[in-house]
């Protein structure tokens, strides 16, 4: 006798392919978006983000290509919704300060920013972009605090397993030469021997 497939049974099997499929999309849609196919990986994040409408990954990647594209109002409307679902996550709030400075709307992203760090305190891209601001305000005494807190995390930076750390160097190299441009070279050379 042959067992048959119950209902429980197909009913998993259909959960699994389609978070097969959403996976698959939104992979394809990430290599279309790094071979700057931004047409093609804006239509499979959008089937992606139609079956699984609350999903970060997707949002945040499809922002960020909104961006790129030049289309910042969609950018801005999907970040609004990505701060929506995930209030309490310091990566929406920096990634709306980010579409906020590009505009040049300098007091939204500072409070932007200040909000990523209250989420995070240790979230080194928006410690690097408030200091920027601070220091665009002639607040350089607050820009100089806030770049030394991020050159201390950049000094201590241990990747997770998961990152592959080289594809953040060269944002880190520049925000560390930041850091080293408006804090003092005494601090500098405490903060290191204390590593050391």
């Amino acid at each position: 006798m042959v067992n048959e497939p119950t209902s429980s049974t197909f009913t998993i099997t259909e959960d699994q392919s389609e978070k097969s499929l959403i996976k698959d999309r939104y992979h394809k849609g990430l290599a279309a978006y790094k071979n700057k196919e931004f047409i093609l990986a804006e239509k499979l994040f959008l089937r992606s983000l139609d079956l699984e409408p609350n999903s970060k990954d997707i949002m945040v990647a499809l922002t960020y290509l909104y961006a790129d594209m030049g289309e910042m109002d969609k950018a801005w409307q999907l970040s609004e919704r990505l701060l929506t679902v995930y209030s309490l996550q310091a990566e929406a709030h920096f990634i709306k300060g980010m579409i906020a400075l590009h505009r040049q709307h300098l007091y939204q992203a500072e409070k932007l920013f200040r909000r990523s760090i209250y989420c995070d305190e240790d979230h080194i891209p928006s410690l690097y972009y408030l200091g920027s601001i601070l220091e665009d305000f002639g607040l350089s005494d607050k820009a100089g605090k806030t770049y030394a807190h991020a050159l201390d995390l950049l000094i201590h930076l241990e990747p997770s397993s998961q990152e592959k750390p080289w594809e953040k160097i060269q944002f880190y190299h520049q925000m560390l030469h930041k850091c080293l441009s408006i804090t003092d070279e005494q601090n500098f050379i405490s903060t290191l021997e204390e590593v050391l």
